[in-house]
């Protein structure tokens, strides 16, 4: 498996600056311009801003799918809410 390297999570959206990306350092991870208005604009922004917790959504995920040992209910259910979590940040449902 490649080895990915990237800023670490969690990374929050900013959107009293131009909706920048930025880390929990306060780097700036990523710029969304105005494409078709402010709801893309936000839209776009939260999606960049959910990147590492998809990533982490996905491989627990596909660990579950192929992996060669049975897997818990606990560990299902930390899956099912780590995926939930991750798709309300991406979308906007998160509060």
């Amino acid at each position: 498996m490649m080895s990915t390297k990237h800023t670490p999570g969690p990374w929050k959206v900013s959107f009293t600056n131009l909706s920048e990306v930025k880390a929990e350092n306060g780097a700036r991870i990523a710029k969304c311009d105005k494409l078709n208005g402010l709801v893309n604009l936000q839209a776009n922004s939260r999606l960049v801003a959910a990147a590492p917790e998809l990533l982490e959504a996905l491989q627990l995920g596909k660990d579950f799918l192929i992996g060669s040992t049975a897997w818990t209910q606990a560990q299902a259910d930390e899956l099912t809410e780590k995926i939930c979590a991750a798709i309300a940040k991406a979308t906007g449902e998160q509060q």
